[in-house]
């Protein structure tokens, strides 16, 4: 077995001690070689070199060790951390919250250049329309058309080839900014077009009008229909405009004779028309052409996604929505247009990064026709960023302020005061005086309360070194007195007379172990309750008081007292047998239903109860016999009784056995752990570690964890009025080492009769399967 560290340490200090002396004594004795006549050689020479460096090594590496762990270097090294790490959360947070801010700023500002290129498109139907209205609501044009659908002579037809000519010649379509203007009769026949020198007609596509169907039964003589479709011819798409042909001022739906299509190619010069109206480079990929990098790029898409709906009818479009964002950073790319942006690469080449949106347009049946692609420039995004970084550097400089102001002021104000404060600790320490005391500043913060406090400290620790000695005596004292007590209780406890303590009034104060034997009471009805007189245990007390005389009785009471009347007069009698002689007197054991006659000797004593000198009377009560005997059923009930108490025996006795088992004890444990019934073992086993202390101030300190851990918060499986008799009285006790022993009976019966005996069958079954 190994020494404790401090007897270890004490034998260093006696062997250093030893050392020192012998030291002292080598140094005071003159060897031969070190005398004045022998030359002078230090203590060096004897060193080896590596020694003497590794020494140096160690004494530089504590001295660098206790400088990390001075209170200067670590409060430097913790604000620079703590600042460090607040500057660091801060950037992450303003980096994240820039991040999202900056995106959706981004994202809402492409997404309304977006709309602006769709609200651009709508303008330029407005624009075919009011190019187109004058001519579809002109008499002219409604007369030519009425003679070549109602007559159709050939001189009708050089009428309108005529009218077509001069108001659709080619000049006249360039200078109206239109490619395509047709002719259609009410139901949808081609009667006459023309076209722009650039453009060729695809007869097909306007023989079978794939969207005049959504007008053709209309009842209006004022309906339009315009959107965008795809001439397959050209491989290009072109806005549309279509009205009716009628008068110029129209009354009925019979004023109406047919149909004016106006078309104009989505051309070079119109994206960048449109490109510069919006301020923004802009593309559009026709669905239809595969080899178009940004139509592979979202054809998962197409089937999925609703297009926005041109309509000339209305200022807002239907799903006028994006639905993709991008980051250009390629720096060639096709069918882009800038307008005067970029006039000379034309959109084709990017020079900075961009934020690109993307969106569905569909033809007027609402099937997707080509996406539109709008980018703008970043400019936001980097000046949002700049302005980030020049937060940052300007936070790294108040930090670097702050900390720089905040370790002058813990230097000045703190750290020196208590650097200050420790040094004449350790001078205190050092001189071993508690008389010394620590000198007052003239500050009033914190650090000044606390050499207030050291200094209360210091004059508390003189009190406690005074009163030491007398605590230690009070604490012998206590020692002797619950031993005294201990000692008396057993020896009244091992006498088989029964012996009391009885009150002037009659109410019994103590009784000893063979009371409760031969009377059947417990404990907790008799010590601190005071509710049972001797005239309860001795009944022929009260025929006493009726031979007093009757003019006493009727002086005291009226005729015919009462018996609790009577028993306030069980004083006088205890006076009258206080005479140092015994008496015959028969007692009535409740509980055992019998009838005991016993020799009583009343003695007059004194006692100290709640520290008030009390006079009490001792009786000694000596069993002579049995005068009374029970009738047969009384017997079969106490044979049966003594079964029952022989087989509760034998469970306590096995308990016993199996308590003393550590291994068996365990294996109980953790079935009343299954069982959820663990505080009754557990309690148990606490009340027999408490008996096993050899010392009382021990024992009080384990008498304070029972009550707190088990009876005051009735965890055991017991009444409540029990638990409290019980707690009074255990709280009243010093450490007696029986203290506990009433409760532990009862608990460790509850334990056999139940928990334990469940436990019993069950290893029963288990070894018999």
């Amino acid at each position: 077995m190994t020494e404790p560290k401090h007897k270890n340490l004490t034998k260093l200090t006696k062997v250093d001690s030893r050392l020192s002396v012998a030291s002292s004594r080598d140094s005071n004795t003159i060897d031969p070689l070190f005398s004045p006549k022998s030359p002078t050689v230090t203590s060096d020479v004897f060193m080896l070199p590596n020694e003497n460096q590794s020494v140096n090594n160690q004494e530089s590496g504590n001295k660098f060790f206790n400088c990390l762990c001075s209170l200067r270097v670590s409060t430097l090294i913790i604000l620079i951390l703590t600042f460090t790490l607040m500057l660091m959360i801060f950037v992450v947070i303003i980096s994240s919250i820039f991040a999202t801010s900056f995106s959706e700023l981004e994202k809402k500002d492409v997404s309304n250049t977006s709309k602006r290129i769709m609200k651009s498109l709508k303008d330029a139907l407005d624009s075919i329309y009011k190019v187109l209205y004058p001519y579809s609501a002109w008499d002219d044009t409604f007369y030519a058309t009425e003679n070549v659908v109602n007559r159709g002579y050939k001189e009708d037809w050089d009428v309108l080839n005529e009218f077509m000519d001069v108001n659709f010649a080619e000049d006249v379509m360039s200078s109206i900014d239109i490619n395509f203007a047709t002719l259609y009769s009410l139901n949808g026949t081609i009667l006459s077009y023309r076209t722009s020198l650039n453009a060729e007609l695809d007869l097909t596509l306007f023989n079978n009008f794939p969207y005049f169907h959504l007008i053709k039964d209309t009842t209006s003589a004022f309906e339009k229909l315009g959107g965008i479709l795809f001439d397959k011819l050209s491989n290009q798409m072109m806005l549309y405009v279509i009205t009716p042909v009628t008068l110029a001022n129209p009354v009925e739906t019979s004023d109406k004779i047919g149909w004016l299509f106006f078309g104009k190619y989505v051309s070079e010069k119109f994206m960048n028309d449109i490109a510069d109206s919006v301020q923004c480079c802009v593309s559009f990929h026709i669905l239809k052409d595969l080899n178009d990098e940004i139509v592979n790029k979202f054809k998962d898409t197409s089937e999925i996604i609703n297009g926005t709906v041109p309509d000339i009818n209305s200022m807002i479009w239907k799903n006028n929505e994006v639905f993709g964002y991008d980051i250009l950073t390629k720096t060639e790319l096709s069918k882009r247009h800038c307008g005067v942006l970029d006039k000379n690469l034309n959109g084709s080449i990017i020079t900075e990064q961009r934020y690109a949106t993307y969106q569905y347009v569909t033809d007027t049946l609402g099937n997707n026709l080509f996406i539109s692609r709008v980018d703008i420039p970043r400019s936001v995004y980097f000046v949002g960023l700049q302005s980030l970084l020049l937060a940052i550097f300007l936070l790294f400089g108040v930090c670097l302020f702050s900390t720089f102001v905040v370790i002058i002021f813990i230097e000045r104000r703190v750290l020196s005061r208590i650097i200050k404060l420790t040094n004449r600790i350790q001078q205190i320490t050092v001189m071993n005086d508690s008389k010394q005391r620590i000198e007052k500043d003239n500050s009033f913060d914190e650090l000044g309360n606390v050499v207030i406090n050291i200094n209360r400290m210091l004059d508390a620790l003189d009190n406690l070194l005074e009163q030491s000695k007398e605590q230690q005596v009070i604490k012998k004292l206590f020692e002797r007195i619950a031993q005294v007590e201990e000692t008396t209780k057993n020896i009244l406890n091992g006498i088989k007379d029964v012996v009391l303590t009885v009150d002037l009034n009659g109410n019994i104060l103590f009784a000893n172990t063979s009371f409760y034997d031969q009377f059947g009471f417990k404990n907790s009805e008799i010590e601190g309750v005071h509710n049972v007189s001797v005239c309860d245990i001795f009944p022929e007390l009260l025929n006493t008081i009726n031979n007093l005389s009757n003019s006493k009785l009727d002086e005291i009471y009226n005729k015919n007292p009462t018996v609790e009347k009577k028993k306030e007069l069980i004083g006088q009698i205890l006076i009258s047998l206080a005479d140092n002689n015994f008496h015959l007197l028969r007692a009535s054991a409740r509980k055992k239903n019998e009838h005991i006659e016993f020799e009583c000797l009343f003695t007059k004593s004194k006692v100290v109860i709640s520290n008030v000198d009390t006079k009490v009377y001792v009786v000694v009560a000596r069993k002579i016999s049995n005068r009374f005997s029970q009738n047969s059923s009384s017997t079969n009930i106490q044979s049966s009784h003594s079964e029952e108490s022989e087989e509760m025996e034998n469970m306590l006795n096995e308990f016993d056995k199996m308590l003393l088992d550590i291994k068996e004890r365990e294996k109980f444990k953790e079935y009343c752990k299954q069982e959820r019934s663990e505080e009754n073992i557990l309690f148990i086993e606490q009340v027999l570690e408490y008996k096993q202390l050899k010392q009382p101030h021990e024992r009080m300190i384990k008498q304070e964890y029972i009550v707190n851990n088990f009876l005051l918060n009735n965890s055991l499986n017991i009444s409540s009025d029990l638990m409290n008799r019980e707690v009074v009285r255990i709280q009243k006790g010093l450490g007696q080492i029986d203290l506990f022993d009433q409760l532990l009976v009862f608990v460790q019966t509850v334990v056999c009769k139940d928990t334990f005996m469940r436990y019993k069958q069950q290893q029963h079954d288990l070894m018999y399967l």
